[in-house]
């Protein structure tokens, strides 16, 4: 419901899924539950690239949608990497 109202309001909403997110404009942090589940995640922009920060998987480049499978109880800690643009 607070993601649907949250949608409604113009305010952006990383994903539908019930997993644990925490995101900022550097890092993403996301944690699953007892099932296995697939996930898609919305960046507010295209990053540059979104890794992993234990093994180095490159989850997605250029865009602004990841989509992952999570096993039961998997947690995924990865940096965000914006294209930086001059002033």
């Amino acid at each position: 419901m607070i993601r649907a109202l949250a949608g409604r309001a113009g305010i952006h909403v990383y994903s539908d899924s019930d997993c644990f997110l925490e995101v900022n404009s550097r890092y993403l942090s996301l944690h699953n539950e007892a099932e296995r589940r697939r996930v898609a995640i919305r960046l507010p922009r295209p990053a540059r690239r979104v890794v992993d920060l234990f093994d180095g998987t490159v989850y997605v480049e250029n865009r602004n949608e990841l989509v992952m499978d999570l096993e039961p109880y998997a947690t995924v800690v990865a940096e965000i990497e914006y294209e930086t643009t001059a002033l």
